[in-house]
């Protein structure tokens, strides 16, 4: 972080389920970093960004993993713009593919079966099933060791991108 100019002013958490942000919004009240980034379960990052949003904080740029599906634009509504998001799924990118279906079947499927916007927590929730089909195809049982070791061998690309576990 150093290296590129930055300085990492506080590092907070808070639990699962939360609904009161107070300690952490008065912290950062106090620090006024210029950056704020989050990442947490969506319900729990939906929260805070609310809480963001009445608390007002002086902060630059707020990056929160949630603004980037549409769930965060419908429950905040005007208050969703200003945050920035990774996007982690686009169904224009596509990889090869040797495990399940592209990106394009994949979208064209979703579409056909539900109303509801697709976002990258669909497609991980397909690709890390699609991972643990290949896990158990493998080795040949639910055993946690012998999953866990066809883990470590399996090397495969899915809608997702590239599954391999690095041997270290």
């Amino acid at each position: 972080v150093a290296e590129h100019g930055l300085t990492l002013s506080s590092h907070q958490r808070y639990a699962t389920g939360s609904t009161d942000f107070t300690e952490i919004l008065q912290r950062l009240r106090g620090e006024s970093p210029d950056c704020l980034l989050g990442v947490g379960r969506v319900e729990d990052d939906l929260e805070f960004a609310s809480a963001l949003c009445v608390a007002s904080p002086p902060i630059k740029s707020i990056g929160l993993v949630v603004a980037a599906i549409d769930q965060f634009r419908i429950e905040l509504g005007s208050n969703a713009d200003g945050f920035i998001a990774p996007r982690q799924w686009e169904p224009s990118v596509s990889f090869p593919v040797d495990t399940g279906v592209s990106a394009k079947n994949f979208a064209r499927s979703y579409a056909q079966q539900s109303d509801e916007p697709i976002d990258y927590p669909a497609v991980q929730a397909y690709a890390g099933a699609l991972i643990a089909q290949q896990c158990v195809e493998l080795a040949g049982t639910l055993e946690q060791a012998a999953l866990r070791e066809a883990a470590n061998e399996l090397q495969c690309n899915t809608l997702y991108g590239r599954f391999r576990i690095e041997p270290d």
